[in-house]
Formats: structure tokens, sequence, C-alpha cells
């Protein structure tokens, strides 16, 4: 039974959402009211009474007015695009973080089996070796002394064979020596 392998998503995955309905209801709002500015400055320029100057002035003054409603209308329409942008940009410095996250802990994993490769030759060259040299000598010693002690064992009981035979010839030599006497 094959288990097909899983596909697994993001460690972690961000959705960034911006709620612009709010934002665009009061950009749209300030923009009819500019609009209602603007037509009043125009209604108001539009007066004999003012004069040439009074006229221009309310004339740039609802220009500006007309000119910051386009921006703010401009900015409402570029605001989706702007967000989305920012999204994307935060899910790639999310991949990048995680990227990054990633490397580092592998990097921590293999310096850690690298510090353990090392105390372990360490503890070999300097506990282990110099123990099992010393086994290896005493060892050796012990062999060394059994095998003096098996010589000497067989040394001995040359010698004692060697008493043995000695005693006996004296045996006889002290029977033919009352025998003779």
């Amino acid at each position: 039974m094959e288990t097909e392998p899983q596909i697994r998503g993001p460690f972690i995955e961000l959705d960034v959402v911006v709620d612009t309905a709010g934002i665009e209801e009061a950009i749209l709002i300030t923009n009819q009211s500019m609009e209602q500015v603007i037509d009043a400055l125009d209604r108001i320029s539009e007066n004999q009474e003012l004069t040439p100057e009074q006229a221009e002035v309310i004339t740039l003054t609802s220009g500006n007015i007309n000119q910051l409603t386009m921006s703010s209308t401009e900015v409402v329409e570029a605001l989706p695009e702007a967000i989305t942008k920012a999204k994307e940009s935060v899910v790639a410095n999310t991949q990048v973080f995680l990227s990054d996250l990633k490397m580092n802990i592998l990097i921590m994993l293999i310096l850690i089996l690298v510090a353990l490769v090392v105390v372990i030759a360490c503890l070999y060259w300097f506990v282990i070796r110099p123990i099992q040299n010393t086994i290896m000598s005493a060892t050796s010693n012990v062999a060394s002394m059994a095998n003096s002690i098996q010589l000497t064992a067989t040394s001995l009981e040359e010698s004692t064979k060697t008493h043995a035979k000695l005693l006996e010839v004296l045996e006889k030599n002290q029977q033919l020596d009352n025998e003779k006497a």
C-alpha cells in the first residue's frame, strides 16, 4: 500500500487584508463635499460685486480644491494595488525570513554535530586511548608474570624431581652402607 506524498503548505501563511471600503467611502464623501464647495465658489466668483483679484483668488482656490479632489480619487483607485504590493512584499519578506531561519537552524545543527565529533575524538585521544594503552601494558605485564611463574613452576618441578632422585640415590647408598657395615 503506497502512501501519497503529503503536500505541505507554507510554515507560516500571512493573509494581509485591509478593508478599504471605509476609506473609500470617507474619501468619496469628502470629494462630494469638495465638489459642493467648488460649485459654491464658482457661483461666488460669478458675483458682479467682486473685484477681479477676488474672483481670480476664488477661481484659483476652486482649481486647487478640484485638484485635491482628483488626487484623492486617484489615491482611492490606487489603494487596492498598493495594498496588493504591500501584501506581496510581506509574503516575500516572510519567505526570506523563513529561508534564513531554516539555514540558521541547519548551520547550528551542523555545528553541534561537528562539536560532538570533536568531543568524541578528544575523549578517545585523551582518555580512552591512554586507558587502553595502560590496560594493554598491564595485560602484557600480567602475561609476562604468568609466563615467569610458569617457568618458575617448571623449574621447581624439575628441581623437585632431581631432589627426589638424589634422595632415592642417597637412600640406596645408605642402605648399601648399612648392609655393608
